[in-house]
C-alpha cells in the first residue's frame, strides 16, 4: 500500500511521498466521496457538524450520531461498510465538497467571499495558540495547513490522481514534515492525507454559511 511518510529523526527530517493511491484505496475514496455529497442533500446541518469536529473528539462523536441515518442510507447505497477508514474519507469529502462549493480561494464567490492571504495570516496565528492543548498528529495537519495555504487549497479542490493534486501534494508534505515533531511518524494512505488535510483546512477557515 503506497503512503505518505514523514518520520522526524535526530536533527533531520525525512519525507516520502506517495506516487499516488492503489485502485482499491481510489475507488473506496470515490465511494465514500459520492456517499458525502449524499449525505450533505439528506442533512446538511449534521454533514457540516461533522467535517467542522475534530477528529477524535466528543464533538465528532455527536456529530456522527446526527448523522449517523444519512451516512447508513448512503454507505449503502455506494455499498460501503461503515469502517474507521470509510468513515475518515467519508469526513473528509464532506469537508472537501462543503468548501469547493463555497467559491474560488481568494475571489468573491457566487455565496461568498473565501478570506484573502490578509486574514489567512490571522487566522494561522490563532491557530498557532492552540497547538499546545491539540494531540501532535492534528496539530501537524493544522500547521501544515498554515504553511502552504494556497498548495491546501489545491489540494482540496484537485481530483485524486490528477495532474493539480500531483503539484500540491509535494508543497503540503514539505510543510507537514516542518511541522512534525522530534521522533514522530506520520504515515497515511494518499486518500487519508487528502482527507484529513480536507477536514483541517475546511476548519481552519471556518466558513460561514
Amino acid at each position: 500500500m503506497k503512503r505518505i511518510m514523514i518520520i522526524a529523526c535526530g536533527a533531520a527530517l525525512a519525507g516520502a511521498t506517495a506516487a499516488g493511491a492503489t485502485p482499491s484505496e481510489e475507488r473506496l475514496a470515490v465511494h465514500a466521496d459520492r456517499a458525502a455529497g449524499c449525505a450533505i442533500e439528506r442533512d446538511y446541518r449534521a454533514a457540516r457538524e461533522l467535517a467542522l469536529a475534530e477528529p477524535g473528539s466528543v464533538r465528532e462523536a455527536n456529530a456522527y450520531t446526527a448523522v449517523a441515518p444519512a451516512l447508513r442510507r448512503c454507505f449503502e447505497a455506494q455499498k460501503l461498510g461503515d469502517t474507521p477508514e470509510s468513515r475518515a474519507l467519508f469526513a473528509g469529502s464532506v469537508a472537501r465538497r462543503l468548501y469547493v462549493n463555497t467559491g474560488r480561494f481568494s475571489r468573491t464567490g457566487k455565496t461568498r467571499a473565501v478570506p484573502n492571504l490578509t486574514e489567512l495570516t490571522a487566522m494561522v496565528e490563532a491557530w498557532n495558540l492552540k497547538r499546545a492543548t491539540t494531540p501532535r498528529d492534528l496539530g501537524a495537519l493544522q500547521c501544515a495547513v498554515g504553511r502552504s495555504v494556497e498548495a491546501a487549497d489545491a489540494l482540496v479542490r484537485s481530483a485524486p490522481g490528477s495532474a493539480r493534486e500531483r503539484r500540491a501534494l509535494p508543497a503540503v508534505t514539505a510543510a507537514l514534515a516542518a511541522c512534525i515533531e522530534l521522533g514522530q511518524q506520520f504515515r497515511m494512505s494518499q486518500p487519508q492525507f487528502r482527507a484529513a488535510m480536507a477536514r483541517e483546512f475546511y476548519r481552519y477557515l471556518d466558513l460561514p454559511f
